[in-house]
């Protein structure tokens, strides 16, 4: 049987770690950012193949955050699983086009690029 995902509890942990992850960006504790990583890699492999959840994680992510990181976070998974794949462009470009944010700006526009090549992965399965 398989196990039931807790969508609430998984979108609240990235609503949580989100904005931590990206303050490591600016402040270069790539310690602490690789941490932080690591714990959405290991949220993201809990709905990965379960694309019920992954559609309501994501849109939660991308629709309902306030936080661009959190909404590029969401854009990206929904890209690489194949799901809401127009608003998830429709909101990088977005991001790439108007973001005061530089770093999220570069993010955006290298994710569509990754995309587009037909190379975006979240991680390399082995």
């Amino acid at each position: 049987m398989k196990k039931q995902i807790d969508v609430k509890a998984i979108v609240d942990e990235y609503k949580k770690i989100g904005p931590l992850a990206e303050k490591t960006l600016w402040s270069g504790d790539y310690k602490a950012g690789n941490r932080y990583a690591a714990r959405m890699l290991k949220l993201y492999k809990l709905f990965e193949n379960d694309l019920s959840a992954a559609r309501s994680i994501v849109s939660e992510l991308m629709n309902n955050s306030d936080s661009t990181y959190l909404k590029i976070i969401g854009a990206t998974y929904s890209l690489v699983l194949g799901i809401f794949v127009d608003d998830a462009s429709n909101i990088l470009q977005e991001i790439e086009q108007n973001s005061d944010n530089a770093l999220c700006k570069l993010n955006a526009e290298y994710t569509l690029k990754e995309w587009r090549n037909g190379t975006l992965v979240v991680y390399h399965k082995k």
